[in-house]
């Protein structure tokens, strides 16, 4: 996982630059109409500071029911969704990436304080199937 800043492509740190030259594979997320705006500055970033020979793999994000009275409850919901939103990234990594290779997925925010990206990551990692945090 690469942070990439609050926002604006222009705050991307330089650590989060060389680990965007070191990486082999992208993985962009279409999170919906709702959000689409931010698929283009995450390829833009790509095109702009990655490596030669990377990759970008695009996949639809796992859609959750967001309404808080869903029969199985919200709390059940963001779970559920979680744990396939972890399956999802586990196949990505295996079917797109080379064993030893690199591959990352662009977050933007302050990772450490949000995202759930990070949990399905330490999920996949807790599985032992090779993800871990870059930057």
């Amino acid at each position: 996982m690469i942070g990439i800043g609050a926002g604006d492509p222009d705050h991307v740190t330089l650590a989060a630059v060389r680990a965007m030259r070191d990486c082999e594979v992208f993985f962009l997320l279409d999170k919906g109409a709702r959000v689409s705006g931010l698929t283009r500055p995450r390829r833009n970033l790509v095109a702009e500071h990655a490596g030669p020979g990377y990759r970008v793999v695009h996949e639809e994000d796992p859609r959750r029911n967001r309404s808080p009275n869903s029969p199985a409850g919200y709390r059940a919901q963001v779970v559920d969704w979680r744990h396939r939103r972890a399956a999802l990234y586990e196949q990505l990594i295996r079917d797109e990436l080379a064993p030893g290779g690199t591959g990352a997925f662009l977050v933007w925010g302050d990772p450490a304080l949000y995202d759930s990206t990070i949990d399905a990551l330490e999920e996949v990692a807790g599985r032992g199937k090779g993800a871990s945090r870059t930057t």
